[in-house]
């Protein structure tokens, strides 16, 4: 092929002129001809709007002297002073104003030049509209009001995500200048298959069927059809299919994309000539020393040619192949490779896996931990299981390669640690692809713990036994196949509720939601604000079968970010009730979890891990497994000879880490915004990278420091082996989450598992069940015959007393009769106040809400709905009204759509989005639908039926 056919730069040679952008394209190149102002373009993340810009301008190329296009793509701006002197500047107007009447003179007189002695039309385009502070769309509405009289002279597009709407909505003096409004979203399987098509044969794919209809389902169930996510998922697909030298994408190689895993063989063979590696030593040197100002000499370019070295030689730095030194700088030294770690020596049953050698943690000899005020205790506002409470749990964490094991222990209402043991496997391990491997791996782990226990001469015989056997195990596996959600169930949504939560879970999955399996807890004691684990039951299943063949006893299966959030919730209680974010990085997959209020408000995944900066390394060697933020990107920390080699290929993997975490935290900033002294908790992996913090702290502005899951966790025996923990604290979060063992926990436990626990707990609490009923019905039987004298006393008084009350039976009989009907009565009442409150209801939110292009001829409620049919009598037709569906309350809607033929169809369609979204109806039907043309209108009839 020419060129990346899924690139996620916005290259408008590979656009694809899907219904929607084709719509919105024509809305928008027919506003700027026109010279109607305001434009306003609304997507989701990922739907294309940066694209339709670039083809917007793209269209107008060959008219570049009548149009003159200009692009804001971030526009953040702390006064409206910037704003405005940003544009001046962003003009090229030659002068500077001081006060902000001055620079909208400058503007105004501008704009009237250009426009009317020019004759020229000026566009702007405002990029990532939702960062745009709602009180500068008076700016821009000041700014339109310069016009003619027949046309404006300033045309403004605003692209944005869908929360802008909430922006807009707040200041209708600009609402109302809105003359094209377009709302894009994701394409349909069939657009998506052509997307795919349309992409590989501009880059000169031909007619290689390389994505069969099978693969193009499972595509666009995973992506649901947002036009970035394909790409990324097809690059990926396209990548494996090339490294597994295949001639087509087959659903294991699908599947390997869903799980993370990388291609190999791509680059494998490829080794660099001297000369060529030469030169990509000498760009990098060349960064690292931006000061140095050397002319090449020929004969020194050869000798480096020749022997692959690149430097500054002078006679007091000598240059050799065992220390290669650029002015006296070390830039690299060979390091004898550390030996092998393996694991405990385990059974023979067990054969002896690979183990990788263990990263280095450059922060833990840098950041103390330190615990909170009595460690242990209980926070207030966590919930216990209220059955099947255990004192010892074994928690196992499992990312990418890495196996981490916490076993806590509940001592009198305070949590202790007793153990923690860290696994790295020398490949990832999965249970599903890889079920031997995996299970060597999780032996190994066992086998750890197990002789950690024996040699802890404080633990009881109890405890040992219960880790070595793991009779109480709790488990958390990073995979996107098992994500957590959170829903908002509506006061008036109760009755529905279960309803609203399987709707809400087959949402947003990555595989087919027939093989979804769910499980929702309340968060806290909320019952409207509900947490929901999503699984693939399939492959749970699968991993279910592998794991059932051993004797353990595994009890909960967590998401990874529900045990980050147990985790978050037990250790930093006080933090949760303020705005914050959790980071928890993994070796390929990452969340960012937000908290407001005491609450989980979001969860967002989040593409990224320290896998990509081991992707990066372009020449591995014991230095390249110190991973850091480049010194450069640290103000104050870069220092002469501080450079590695590896920064420059780290730098753009962490900067676009920075963008991805910034373009997340500002997509939900307004659900709860943040300010200078809002935290971010780094966990998981994030260890590993020197300087992350103050990096990202610095970047997304937010007060940054690493996650101690053992900030509320007591120490056995005593405080003081807090401090002797040689494994990275922040990679114990997820197996602390799963190992506190707290109530409201979403378990996505698996059937096998399930059925096993269940008999072991029944057969473990049998013998005591037997043993108290047989006391409770010995007992019971001496109780029933000594009840069974004093009833017979009893019963002969009763005898007398009802033949007494007799004659009053007729008379209470007469009254309970009564006493029905009032009740009928009432509850038809009820119900007709009812219905009369959602008619004033119904009536208001029609005259509030509806747009000014819709008019209604119609407006009535109604029992039935009343439906014509035509019989024949003899040699005629003759028409019979019938009343069908006489038992429900409906609301007819007859009316009009007058608006340009571009969008009418496009706002009845919003219009009965809004709604169905407004819970005032149970269903809506377009009943007809009719398109008349004038000869300056265009309208459309419609007629709705709405069921109350």
């Amino acid at each position: 092929m020419s060129a990346d056919p899924f690139t996620t730069s916005p290259n408008t040679q590979l656009f694809y002129n899907s219904t929607e952008h084709r719509q919105c394209l024509e809305g928008l190149e027919l506003a700027i001809r026109m010279r109607r102002g305001l434009s306003v373009i609304q997507g989701g993340v990922g739907v294309g709007k940066t694209t339709i810009s670039r083809k917007l301008i793209q269209l107008f190329e060959d008219e570049s002297d009548i149009y003159d296009f200009y692009l804001i793509l971030n526009p953040k701006f702390e006064t409206e002073m910037f704003l405005l002197q940003h544009l001046i500047e962003l003009f090229g107007i030659g002068d500077v104003g001081k006060t902000i009447q001055e620079c909208r003179d400058i503007l105004e007189s501008y704009l009237l030049k250009v426009g009317i002695d020019e004759g020229k039309i000026l566009v702007l385009i405002v990029d990532e509209g939702q960062n745009l502070d709602g009180k500068y769309l008076d700016v821009f509405r000041t700014l339109l009001n310069f016009e003619t009289d027949d046309y404006k002279l300033l045309q403004l597009i605003i692209f944005g995500q869908p929360e802008m709407e909430n922006i807009i909505q707040e200041y209708p003096n600009f609402e109302d200048r809105i003359s094209f409004h377009y709302k894009i979203g994701p394409l349909d399987l069939d657009q998506m298959r052509g997307f795919i098509y349309h992409r590989l044969k501009k880059t000169g794919a031909g007619e290689n069927n390389w994505f069969t209809d099978d693969i193009i389902e499972l595509i666009y169930n995973y992506t649901n059809g947002y036009p970035r996510k394909v790409n990324k998922i097809c690059h990926q697909l396209l990548l494996h299919m090339i490294g597994d030298k295949k001639d087509g994408i087959d659903s294991e190689i699908f599947q390997n994309v869903i799980d993370g895993k990388l291609p190999t063989g791509l680059l494998k063979e490829r080794k660099p000539e001297p000369s060529e590696a030469s030169a990509n030593k000498l760009l990098n040197v060349l960064r690292r020393n931006k000061t140095a100002n050397i002319k090449p000499d020929p004969v020194i370019s050869e000798e480096i040619a020749d022997n692959d070295i690149i430097g500054n030689q002078t006679d007091e730095t000598p240059i050799d192949d065992d220390n290669v030194t650029i002015g006296g700088t070390k830039i690299a030294e060979p390091v004898d490779p550390e030996p092998e770690v393996k694991a405990p020596a385990k059974p023979e049953s067990v054969p002896e896996p690979v183990v990788a050698t263990p990263l280095e943690s450059p922060n833990d000899s840098q950041i103390k931990f330190e615990p909170a005020t009595g460690p242990g205790k209980f926070p207030k506002d966590i919930q216990l299981p209220l059955l099947l409470r255990e004192d010892t749990v074994l928690g196992i964490a499992i990312d990418g390669n890495k196996i981490v094991a916490v076993s806590l222990q509940d001592h009198r209402k305070t949590k202790r640690l007793i153990d923690v043991q860290l696994y790295e496997h020398s490949k990832n391990i999965d249970l599903v692809q890889n079920p031997v491997e995996a299970m060597n791996a999780l032996k190994s782990v066992m086998e750890m713990c197990k002789k950690a226990a024996f040699n802890k001469d404080f633990l009881t015989k109890k405890i040992i036994d219960t880790i070595a056997n793991g009779s109480c195990m709790a488990l958390s596996i990073n995979s996107p196949l098992m994500q957590l959600k959170k829903i908002d169930i509506p006061k008036d949504g109760q009755n529905d509720r279960k309803k609203i939560i399987a709707w809400n879970a087959k949402k947003q999955l990555s595989f087919d939601p027939v093989h979804l399996q769910y499980d929702f807890v309340n968060q806290r004691k909320s019952s409207e604000t509900i947490l929901v684990g999503t699984t693939n039951r399939q492959t749970l299943l699968e991993s279910g079968d592998v794991l059932s063949s051993q004797n353990w006893s595994i009890r909960w299966w967590h998401p990874v970010t529900m045990a980050i959030h147990n985790s978050f919730i037990w250790n930093y209680a006080e933090e949760s009730k303020e705005t914050c974010y959790v980071l928890h990085m993994g070796e390929t997959e990452s969340y960012l979890l937000g908290y407001a209020q005491g609450f989980l408000q979001v969860v967002s995944p989040i593409a990224m891990g320290i896998q990509n900066l081991k992707d990066s390394i372009i020449d591995p060697s014991p230095t390249s497994q110190q991973y850091r933020v480049p010194p450069s990107l640290l103000p104050g920390k870069a220092k002469p000879g501080s450079a590695l080699p590896t920064d420059d290929q780290f730098r753009p993997v962490i900067e676009n880490w920075a963008r991805e975490l910034d373009r997340s935290i500002t997509s939900f900033k307004r659900s709860f915004p943040s300010g200078d002294e809002t935290k971010l908790f780094i966990s998981g992996t994030g260890i590993y990278i020197e300087s992350l913090h103050e990096y990202l702290g610095g970047h997304l502005q937010l007060k940054a420091e690493y996650f101690n899951p053992l900030r509320n966790i007591a120490i056995l025996p005593d405080e003081s082996e807090r401090d002797q923990l040689d494994i990275p604290i922040p990679l114990l979060t997820a197996a602390v989450g799963s190992a506190l063992n707290l109530g409201n926990t979403v378990n996505l436990l698996p059937s096998s598992l399930k059925q096993n626990e269940s008999f072991r707990l029944l057969l473990k609490s049998g013998i005591q069940i037997a043993a108290a009923l047989f006391i409770g019905l010995f007992t019971f039987t001496g109780w029933i015959s000594i009840q069974n004298d004093q009833l017979s006393a009893e019963l002969v008084i009763i005898e007398k007393e009802t033949t007494s009350l007799e004659p009053g039976r007729d008379k209470y009989y007469f009254v309970d009769e009564n006493k029905k009907s009032v009740e009928a009565q009432v509850d038809e009442l009820s119900f007709d106040t009812e219905y009369f409150e959602r008619i004033l209801l119904s009536l208001r939110y029609l005259s509030l809400q509806t747009p000014d292009e819709i008019t209604f001829d119609e407006i009535r409620f109604q029992m039935g709905w009343e439906k014509t049919e035509y019989y024949s009598y003899g040699q005629s037709q003759k028409a019979e009204l019938k009343i069908i569906d006489p038992h429900l309350r409906i609301l007819k809607l007859s009316g009009t759509v007058s608006a340009n033929s571009a969008y009418k169809d496009r706002i009845l369609q919003i219009y009965l989005s809004d709604l169905e979204e407004s819970s005032l109806f149970s269903k809506i039907e377009v009943m007809n639908k009719h398109t008349t043309i004038g000869l300056d209108v265009q309208e459309m009839t419609f007629v709705l039926k709405c069921i109350l």
